[in-house]
């Protein structure tokens, strides 16, 4: 049995049904139709590993079909089975890109051999999203289910200082060489490390788990590959350069987050590295779940809660949109704290759904004063919770006006898919847009094409970053030309410099957004230099 979904079309119901038979002996599921036009309808409606068909049918033969489905840009291998053995059918079929041609009586053998192979692809498909595909290290997806699967203690996060402007003066090709030698280097060093794993999670970052209990053994680490990578000295036409690395270690349930904490605190503090565990006994950086959600009480009374906006803009870089995106103040430091601090930890208070509401409103607000549309970032927690539904409704009801889009996580958005239908459903009657936010960020599940009424995907990233690569670059083409196809608009995010710009642009996405276009900002810098 593999695991792979297949499509039947064959016009003579005797033959399908003996087809039927015995392909479903070798398949997790089958799905049978009688001719080519069925057979199109049937890919509107789900997403198949394989299509085998007749050639010869009524209404639509098998030809056709292929040919119509590539057109559509939907690119699922098709295997023709015929009783024709002669070298018409056979270019025929090859003018279409067929993946196969069997003759009728089929031959058991050779769909066995046809079925594996497509289920090999499959699964190197699925290995290919948990690859970083420039370094050949597992990337920041595998790492995310390592932390959740494994008992590592230690996350070291090593950036590689200057990355953009090594990219932004010498070029990508540069970059990246720094980049591969940087890993190497690293991969060396973690041979003295006993038991440990190295990703490739950003351009510029790599992660490294290990079994480290002892601060004197982070400590040692940290300096041991800071030092490693600081006697990278590369000449690059005449112009010397110095590679250098700054290191965050987190150490404690919440270890990525913990660790990219502490090295967003050694590299404002110029530190080689910071322990996210020493910041916490010195009560200097981490904020525990008690801690937060005081925070959020008092910050939500004392307007504590800061929306800043970020543009999302078209490819001649005029807005079309903002997207909120919430802060937290913390007064005691005079400091904003981000959201991947505080979000995950609040999400089960009682303080979550008062948070919700007052990022909703600032948002609205910020709408109207900006005369622009605004997108709102909302939650699962937030979709099963009929009060934040009822508050959106009674917003929208009194600024009807007001352009809104409501972005569902990816990883979210199949909790309970009823619920995210009925919720999406009410929204868009009052011209609310919904988008999928993150896609590709993890195991991306098409069932929401077919189930949720949405308008809008943003691709996650991940992907977005892999542009410069052959791989990343078909990937990229393939959900564009997809999604266009069913007439929903692609934004791709991160977009953090020119070069991606320019080639994502050329793949024929509408909207980007990331730091090239500009960070976020508070409601007041915004309004004075409005882009809408």
């Amino acid at each position: 049995m593999y695991n792979i979904k297949v499509l039947l079309v064959e016009d003579d119901k005797k033959v399908n049904l003996v087809l039927s038979n015995l392909l479903g002996r070798f398949c997790n599921e089958l799905i049978n139709v009688y001719n080519g036009q069925e057979g199109l309808l049937a890919c509107e409606d789900y997403s198949f590993d394989l299509i085998i068909s007749d050639i010869n049918m009524p209404i639509m033969d098998g030809v056709e079909m292929a040919k119509t489905l590539r057109d559509r840009k939907i690119y699922t291998p098709v295997v023709f089975m015929t009783a024709f053995n002669d070298t018409h059918y056979k270019n025929l079929a090859l003018s279409v890109g067929a993946y196969n041609y069997i003759l009728k009586p089929a031959d058991l053998s050779k769909i066995k051999e046809i079925f594996e192979e497509i289920n090999e692809m499959k699964k190197s498909n699925e290995r290919m999203l948990h690859k970083d595909l420039s370094s050949g290290l597992s990337n920041k997806d595998q790492l995310t289910l390592d932390l959740i699967h494994s008992d590592y203690t230690c996350l070291y996060t090593i950036s590689i200082d200057n990355f953009l402007t090594y990219r932004s003066t010498l070029g990508s090709g540069v970059a990246e060489d720094i980049i591969k030698k940087a890993k190497k280097v690293i991969k060396e060093t973690t041979k003295l490390i006993e038991t440990s794993q190295l990703y490739k999670i950003g351009d510029d970052m790599f992660g490294l788990l290990t079994y480290d209990e002892t601060t004197t053994d982070k400590m040692n680490n940290a300096t041991l590959i800071s030092k490693n990578i600081s006697d990278l000295e590369l000449d690059y036409e005449g112009t010397i350069i110095d590679v250098t690395c700054t290191i965050g270690i987190g150490d404690g349930t919440n270890m990525l987050g913990e660790s990219l904490y502490a090295l967003d605190k050694a590299i404002n503090n110029k530190l080689y590295y910071s322990i996210y565990s020493l910041d916490h006994s010195q009560n200097e950086y981490e904020i525990s779940a008690l801690q937060l959600q005081h925070r959020v009480r008092k910050a939500i009374s004392d307007k504590g809660i800061e929306v800043h906006f970020q543009p999302i803009v078209d490819k001649n870089k005029s807005v079309d949109k903002y997207e909120a995106l919430a802060r937290l103040r913390d007064n005691d430091n005079n400091s904003l704290i981000p959201p991947y601090l505080f979000l995950e930890p609040i999400k089960n208070s009682k303080n979550y759904e008062d948070f919700t509401k007052e990022v909703i409103k600032q948002a609205v607000s910020g709408a109207r004063k900006l005369k622009c549309g605004v997108s709102i970032n909302i939650s699962f927690e937030d979709v099963i919770n009929s009060n934040i539904l009822d508050y959106f409704v009674d917003i929208l009801d009194e600024y009807y006006d007001v352009e809104l889009t409501v972005e569902l996580l990816e990883s979210e958005s199949l909790e309970d898919i009823e619920k995210t239908i009925e919720f999406c459903t009410i929204l868009k009657s009052y011209g609310v847009k919904i988008a999928i936010d993150d896609f590709g960020s993890g195991y991306s599940n098409f069932n929401y094409f077919f189930d949720i009424p949405f308008d809008i995907l943003k691709i996650d990233g991940s992907l977005i970053k892999k542009v410069n690569t052959h791989k990343g670059y078909k990937l990229l083409e393939f959900i564009v030309n997809f999604a266009k196809s069913i007439n929903v608009t692609v934004i791709a995010e991160f977009v953090e410099d020119k070069d991606t710009f320019d080639k994502l642009s050329g793949l024929g996405i509408e909207l980007f957004q990331g730091y090239y276009i500009d960070k976020p900002k508070p409601l007041n810098e915004l309004i004075v230099n409005s882009w809408c």
